[in-house]
């Protein structure tokens, strides 16, 4: 089965084409000096106000099986009429301000790259969706891989976790709903894959949000105290990152946030990321270097994309 990662003409997600315009944009990636956002639980019910509808697009994933996106535009709109309109003001200059905002309004190519390679586990088998557990995704963002696990299967609970506390706010938490209470019949989606969706009764929305998964800000710096995991137990069984290695500076704190949380012996970790970020020093040889050099996973390519920018998923295993 091929599976395509299709992103509307009309959304100014960020695709291959754009990767070295986008990264001769962004500034300030050393991390000295920088005061980063304190790790925290984000409290949906506290948080979060939906708007009226969203408008989304449909991804195509394969011929059977789609995911819901929040449109770029509506997200922009949404932020724009709450306190957050700050984050369009940085965002509209760069893609990344350490400290400040890491990208998440964005979805990332290898987001997709993740999501294609989830669909090939299922297809597979590796993967069921008589899976139970827990799984967190690390730097979500748009959440798509989360998501798609979150809609697969459902026993499983599924964690989410972005720098900016708005992202999880006015995007990861409408993709969710758009995949699961509120997503759109046939009948709603025009010839351009997108639909507007009416939103009923948000509390009563964000609660069911709430019975599968937990969501947190902040820095990964002191993340994993605030993830609730008081024994191995607690950990997670997988876990889920893409485009989260771009910065070689943050790449220890990412990773530690991996080994701390990821269950023993069975859990497993998919990194996907493009091969080298020109400009900010990360990609998929200094994450292996540091990965091997710790030694406790064995970390291996398990999917590449070789056209255009070429990009990979790491998967990580206990030894």
């Amino acid at each position: 089965m091929t599976f395509r990662f299709n992103f509307s003409t009309d959304d100014q997600d960020v695709s291959d084409n754009d990767v070295e315009v986008v990264q001769g944009q962004q500034t300030n990636t050393k991390e000295e000096n920088v005061d980063f956002i304190p790790a925290r639980e984000f409290v949906v019910n506290e948080s979060v106000t939906l708007p009226p509808t969203f408008i989304c697009n449909r991804i195509t994933l394969s011929h059977s099986v789609s995911i819901f996106k929040r449109h770029l535009s509506d997200i922009k709109l949404h932020l724009a009429q709450s306190n957050a309109d700050h984050l369009l003001d940085v965002s509209a200059d760069s893609d990344l301000v350490i400290g400040v905002y890491e990208g998440g309004l964005k979805t990332w190519e290898s987001a997709g790259d993740l999501l294609e390679y989830l669909g090939l586990l299922f297809e597979r088998g590796e993967f069921n969706v008589e899976m139970s557990g827990k799984c967190l995704e690390l730097g979500c963002g748009s959440s798509l891989p989360g998501v798609y696990m979150l809609v697969r299967c459902p026993l499983i609970r599924v964690d989410f976790q972005d720098y900016n506390e708005q992202v999880i706010g006015h995007v990861t938490i409408p993709n969710i709903l758009l995949n699961t209470a509120l997503a759109p019949s046939d009948n709603d989606i025009d010839k351009n894959n997108t639909a507007e969706v009416d939103i009923p009764d948000s509390s009563n929305l964000l609660e069911k949000v709430t019975e599968r998964s937990k969501f947190f800000s902040g820095d990964w710096s002191g993340l994993k105290d605030v993830l609730d995991m008081k024994s191995n137990s607690d950990k997670y069984d997988i876990i889920l990152t893409s485009e989260t290695i771009y910065n070689i500076s943050s790449m220890p704190k990412l990773y530690n946030v991996i080994k701390e949380s990821l269950k023993r012996p069975t859990g497993i970790a998919y990194v996907a990321a493009k091969t080298m970020y020109f400009g900010v020093g990360g990609g998929v040889l200094p994450f292996k270097q540091l990965v091997e050099a710790d030694g406790i996973f064995n970390i291996e390519v398990v999917f590449n994309v070789t056209h255009d920018v070429k990009r990979e998923v790491l998967e990580l295993r206990y030894k």
